[in-house]
């Protein structure tokens, strides 16, 4: 069984809109709303291409309800922390004139110590039913650049192919980890 790292997950809204200028207003008729984030995505396409997924991350939040009851419709099993506040929202604005894109980016909640406790009880457990591992995406604030290195290295013990797909500090140590691939 895949299963899927999504450590911050988010609501993806894309508003398309004629001529859109800042300091504009705009009443909106035509709105794109899904499960975003890498994780989610991976999860979402693996699951509609057939295959049997986990996903396990942090929620928050009403955001965070609608997130994993989102993803469930395409039958993933979903293992998320619960941690205080709300799950980010990533909003996009296309200018259907001009193809222009502006991207607004929520940071999403914080990570504490005791939710990365609750996460880490989840992720041993998965472990013994996980063929492959997905790593991907940023980290929410609170969660050390080598997260994802920790994760695949515990993987790789027990013999679990690993797939890391992140950025910058975070894909770098990652790749010290020797994941079986990787996706920069």
């Amino acid at each position: 069984m895949i299963t899927v790292i999504a450590l911050n997950p988010a609501v993806d809204k894309i508003y398309y809109i004629d001529n859109f200028t800042a300091g504009g207003l705009y009443r909106i008729s035509e709105v794109v709303k899904s499960a975003g984030g890498k994780g989610m995505n991976v999860a979402r396409v693996a699951a509609i291409l057939g295959e049997n997924l986990n996903i396990i991350g942090f929620k928050a939040g009403h955001t965070g309800e609608w997130l994993e009851s989102e993803i469930r419709k395409y039958g993933v099993y979903t293992h998320f922390t619960n941690v205080k506040g709300e799950s980010r929202i990533n909003s996009n604005i296309i200018d259907k004139v001009s193809r222009l894109e502006t991207e607004i980016l929520e940071a999403g909640p914080e990570v504490t110590a005791v939710n990365m406790d609750f996460f880490m009880a989840a992720f041993k457990a998965l472990l013994g039913c996980t063929s492959v591992l997905v790593c991907t995406g940023g980290l929410p604030s609170g969660l050390a650049d080598d997260t994802y290195m920790k994760l695949i290295t515990m993987a790789k013990t027990l013999g679990i192919k690993t797939v890391l797909d992140s950025s910058g500090t975070v894909l770098e140590q990652g790749i010290e980890a020797g994941p079986y691939l990787v996706k920069p």
